[in-house]
């Protein structure tokens, strides 16, 4: 019986080179065609960056797994499944058990997950997204920074690219730059600025009408004074996606003055600079935003909806934290629970499941069995395969070179025997990788030890790593009323078994 997959396309908003989603499309119905798969369906999550996994097409293929109607999900290339590891080894994983595999049109895919969860548990996460992030940017990029050429992704409003790959002033989207630098600068609210540039028919680069995203990017972007500026976005490796509203150090910038035609003047950008300086400062305290670290694992026992992070401002102007089902506009039996309380209530549970001394080894060793399991299942069986296909390459290869030794050569042959000695070479390749991975067995549980042997509790961390490291132990936690239920990931729930009782829940 013909095996039936399903396509998934990616098109991300990271700054490099893109393969399209109809390229994506073509080269995935092709390698079908070519492998006797029929491919039933197609997935495609447009705008979207692969280091996250809040893309809805995507989410909605993991779901449609569950039925069991395919036997594959087919992509072009590996990094447009996921750009996280971690993501990577649930997601796999969660397709294994439906009876799904990742196949790659152009890689030879490893499912096993060992590297994945050892860079999940590691301090030195952020580098290892630091040196993918480079290995993703074309060296030639920086070189064409120094350059003053365009380096990819759309031009800020105001510019064009000439055939050379330089700046050139786009007329009349410069005059609505100097409109909004203009009023900006006298004292105008976004909203006048808005309205005006709408009214006098204005578009955005994208040619939507104006909004104010689109706004704070044009006032602060140093290319309307001839600042060629690259480089500026900080990347925030634990949380895995770009930051386009933070920035690097400037020593860590790629700054270059003059290197671009300037629309507005030094002194108007100062004078804007100025007011954005002096705006920062005000209000701060209400743009301050909480980060609920339970959202996506805490789960409402009541409807079996996930319970999101809430804010409620009294009429004293004091402000309530809370978690509440989904569901909960809809009924009024759900649950809801005071944030502070249950976080410190999982917090302090999961410091004694993890951080103390004594379940720090057992954490390790579970951990390392966990990958060891699901690791050598796959490479036993990757093993067979490349073996039993590159003995039967070697003798395609071998036939070949004793016809030719006896005088029987043409130009396939020749052709032929290329193409199969790149097809040994790249299944040698794929066998050394099963062996490397074999040998990590060694540092994994050490490296384990060192990352928990550094802390003593999740409160070393930031709120947003807290939440991180929660998702990456915990599969959920199930709230009714006053009880909590912890259900572990890789780790055996008896080492939770201490007679944890804290505040908002009973024993895990």
């Amino acid at each position: 019986m013909m095996k039936k997959a399903v396509a998934y396309a990616r098109y991300s908003t990271d700054m490099q080179r893109e393969e399209s989603i109809d390229a994506q499309f073509r080269a995935i119905e092709d390698y079908c065609y070519r492998n006797d798969i029929l491919l039933i369906h197609k997935y495609k999550d447009e705008g979207i960056s692969g280091t996250s996994d809040e893309r809805p097409e995507f989410q909605s293929m993991i779901d449609a797994s569950d039925a069991h109607a395919f036997d594959y999900v087919v992509v072009h290339k590996l990094d447009r499944f996921t750009r996280s590891k971690y993501d990577s080894a649930i997601y796999k994983r969660r397709l294994k058990e439906n009876g799904v595999r990742v196949l790659s049109v152009l890689e030879n895919l490893d499912d096993s997950p060992e590297s994945l969860i050892l860079e999940s548990v590691l301090e030195g996460m952020s580098e290892y997204y630091s040196r993918n992030l480079s290995r993703e940017v074309k060296k030639g990029m920086s070189e064409n920074a120094y350059k003053g050429k365009f380096n990819g992704g759309t031009p800020p409003l105001g510019y064009d690219i000439d055939h050379a790959g330089d700046y050139i002033i786009n007329e009349w989207e410069a005059r609505a730059i100097r409109i909004i630098f203009e009023m900006y600068g006298n004292g105008h609210s976004y909203n006048d600025i808005i309205k005006k540039l709408n009214h006098d028919g204005y578009k955005t680069k994208k040619g939507r009408p104006f909004g104010r995203n689109s706004l704070y990017e044009i006032l602060r972007n140093e290319k309307y004074i001839g600042n060629y500026v690259y480089r500026r976005e900080d990347y925030d490796g634990f949380a895995k996606k770009r930051n386009n509203h933070a920035e690097r150090d400037r020593k860590d910038m790629i700054v270059l003055e003059g290197k671009i035609p300037s629309i507005i003047s030094k002194d108007a950008w100062e004078i804007v600079q100025m007011r954005r300086e002096k705006n920062k400062h005000v209000g701060g305290g209400l743009k301050a935003k909480r980060t609920y670290i339970l959202s996506g694992i805490l789960v409402c026992d009541s409807c079996g909806e996930k319970m999101s992070g809430c804010m409620r401002r009294s009429s004293t102007g004091r402000e309530y934290y809370y978690y509440r089902c989904t569901s909960n506009r809809k009924t009024d039996y759900c649950s809801s629970v005071n944030a502070d309380k249950i976080e410190t209530a999982v917090k302090k549970r999961f410091d004694r499941a993890i951080f103390t001394e004594h379940n720090k080894k057992i954490v390790a060793e579970a951990i390392e069995q966990y990958s060891r399991i699901y690791r050598d299942s796959d490479a036993n069986k990757n093993k067979v395969d490349y073996n039993a296909e590159l003995l039967t390459t070697t003798n395609q290869i071998n036939r070949i070179v004793d016809a030719i030794a006896n005088g029987a050569s043409t130009p396939a042959m020749y052709e032929k025997l290329k193409d199969l000695e790149n097809k040994k070479a790249a299944l040698l390749s794929d066998m050394e990788k099963i062996i490397s991975y074999e040998d990590q067995d060694k540092v994994l549980r050490k490296q384990i030890e060192d990352f928990l042997n550094s802390h003593s509790s999740i409160e070393d961390f930031s709120p947003e790593k807290q939440k991180t490291i929660l998702s990456m132990f915990i599969e959920s936690i199930v709230y009714r009323h006053s009880s909590i239920q912890i259900k572990m990931r890789m780790i055996n729930p008896e080492i939770l078994s201490n007679g944890n009782r804290d505040g908002a829940g009973k024993r895990t």
